[in-house]
């Protein structure tokens, strides 16, 4: 979270603070990552501006992003379908381990 720390207060000219940022910004999901996060910051109604992700929201967005894919590519090489299990069932759905493969990739 070093991009949404205000250092304006403690910052001067012998200053020396070093930073770095666990996003990449380069990825092709970020501007749209950005983007929404900034429209549920405006709906808020909060008046102060929109300070930047926060990395709670990045790695949220990384979990459910790698469990999508690899659910679709467990999809793409295996027909899934849906089918109503029970926590106390003591039935398990046949393509848990392969989807917990598909998540190690």
């Amino acid at each position: 979270d070093f991009p949404l720390l205000w250092l304006d207060d403690i910052v001067d000219e012998q200053s020396n603070i070093v930073g770095f940022s666990m996003f990449n910004t380069t990825h092709p999901f970020y501007l749209e990552f950005i983007r929404s996060l900034n429209l549920s910051w405006r709906e808020g109604c909060d008046i102060n501006p929109y300070p930047g992700p926060a990395l709670s929201s990045a790695l949220l967005f990384d979990a459910v992003h790698v469990v999508v894919s690899a659910v679709q590519e467990l999809n793409r090489s295996q027909e899934i379908g849906v089918k109503p299990l029970s926590c106390t069932s003591p039935q398990i759905w046949q393509h848990g381990t392969s989807l917990m493969n598909y998540l190690r990739m």
